[in-house]
């Protein structure tokens, strides 16, 4: 719901398609490019397609099967399937209106975009209507908590950033930072949110929603991304450190997040803006406005090891890239036998195995799992799962409880050579309508699968 000019809440409406696949590589999906983005093979640091829709902000579902783009200059948000890099769909806003940035909820329920009337819609994606949330003046940058709680939201004009309850969406605090807010990023704990300000980066503690540290040194940042491990922080240096002119070069400040310092100084293309790192922490990738590049970082050394040019020249509309921009690590093979029952006080009962891709780790313990069976989905915050020993060996993961009014147990056990099973049921479950095949995915971190299941 939104008011309008005579004050009154009104529907937002919109039209969403979407489908279902299995994911097949690990992308990252460059927007911007001049009315279109890029899809780079993060293997081999090559284009693979490019696809028109001028975009700004983006995100990506948990599963990495659809990413999400915001087309800033004409109300339109694309939905595209990552399988086969087409549009499957798109959400048009019916207000006078533009989105920015992006975020969507670990189970792939909602989608937060900041837009240019100082709100945030919040879109179901499954019913396809809008609720609208007032925030601050000039809203940027969007960020969800890996446990789906909180939605912090960067507010550019005023230098605030609004916190959402996702079980109200309302606002629950608005935290004063520095200049200009653009970029917001939250560790995979979800103890720290980073924000990107013009000359500076705010630490905000997620318990109190208060700010615990301001870091210096930073030029005009624009995006910034947190490594896996919480150890450090890349922050694109938009603009030049008064702020104010646009460098004909550009650079990545890396902050240590022990010390709350900068800890090095990465040159990259000019203007680099969008900024995500691969799910395994190894690689930082940054898209740089004006040179029409994406420049890969060895996090490992701190240096550019390739560049990637995704454009013919400089211009304005160049790559941009703002938001989660990289694909979750696919599982190598994901298999899954699934007992359903379709009504409205209904359970299901999976049994799937999985293969990690070769370079991929998983932690349930310290990491966050998403679970989806047809129109059910649950993300299970980190520190959930109790560790399984057998003998002096890691044997699995175990989870029992009831989350959100489901009965829900989850045994996840390795088997060997990057191979897992996950038994999954939960109970009571809406399923009312539910036919055979169902969609499942299980997502652990930024590794992830998707298939079909018969029952």
């Amino acid at each position: 719901m939104r008011k309008n000019l005579n004050g009154i809440f009104t529907l937002r409406t919109c039209t969403l398609l979407l489908t279902a696949h299995t994911l097949v590589a690990q992308n990252a999906y460059i927007t911007g490019n001049a009315g279109a983005f890029s899809v780079v093979n993060t293997a081999t640091d090559t284009v693979m397609t490019t696809q028109r829709g001028l975009a700004f902000g983006m995100t990506l579902a948990a599963d990495g099967s659809k990413v999400y783009t915001a087309d800033h200059q004409h109300g339109i948000i694309y939905v595209t399937d990552t399988a086969t890099t087409t549009s499957t769909g798109l959400i048009t806003v019916f207000a006078f209106a533009d989105p920015w940035g992006l975020a969507v909820m670990p189970d792939g329920s909602k989608l937060y975009a900041a837009m240019s009337d100082n709100t945030v819609s919040v879109i179901d994606t499954a019913a396809r209507f809008f609720a609208s949330i007032p925030v601050g003046a000039g809203p940027k940058g969007v960020a969800v908590t890996p446990d789906g709680s909180k939605v912090y939201v960067t507010n550019s004009v005023d230098g605030t950033v609004s916190v959402i309850n996702t079980a109200t969406n309302t606002v629950s605090a608005t935290i004063p930072v520095g200049s200009s807010p653009w970029g917001v990023a939250v560790t995979l704990d979800g103890s720290r949110v980073y924000v990107a300000n013009h000359g500076t980066v705010s630490v905000i503690d997620t318990s109190s929603d208060a700010v615990i540290s301001t870091i210096s040194g930073i030029g005009g940042a624009a995006g910034l991304a947190v490594t896996p491990d919480g150890s450090a922080v890349y922050v694109a240096n938009f603009q030049a450190s008064d702020g104010l002119s646009f460098p004909l070069s550009g650079a990545v400040s890396v902050i240590n997040t022990a010390t709350n310092t900068v800890s090095a100084t990465i040159p990259v293309g000019a203007g680099p803006f969008g900024v995500d790192v691969t799910p395994n922490g190894s690689r930082v990738y940054v898209a740089s406005q004006y040179s029409n590049t994406v420049s890969v970082i060895n996090t490992a050394t701190n240096t550019v090891i390739d560049t990637v040019t995704t454009g013919s020249g400089p211009s304005f509309f160049g790559p941009i890239a703002f938001g989660l921009f990289i694909q979750p690590l696919p599982f190598s093979s994901f298999n899954t036998k699934l007992s359903l029952v379709p009504a409205s006080s209904g359970r299901f009962d999976l049994n799937s195995t999985l293969v990690l891709s070769p370079s991929a780790s998983i932690d349930p313990v310290t990491e966050p799992l998403t679970l989806s069976v047809g129109p059910y989905g649950v993300t299970i915050p980190a520190g959930s799962f109790q560790p399984v020993k057998n003998g002096s060996k890691q044997g699995g993961w175990n989870l029992s409880g009831n989350i959100g009014g489901v009965n829900l147990a989850i045994q996840i056990a390795p088997l060997g050579g990057g191979a897992y099973q996950v038994k999954a049921s939960g109970t009571p479950v809406n399923f009312t309508g539910v036919t055979s095949p169902a969609t499942v995915s299980i997502s652990i971190h930024r590794n992830a699968g998707i298939t079909q299941a018969a029952f």
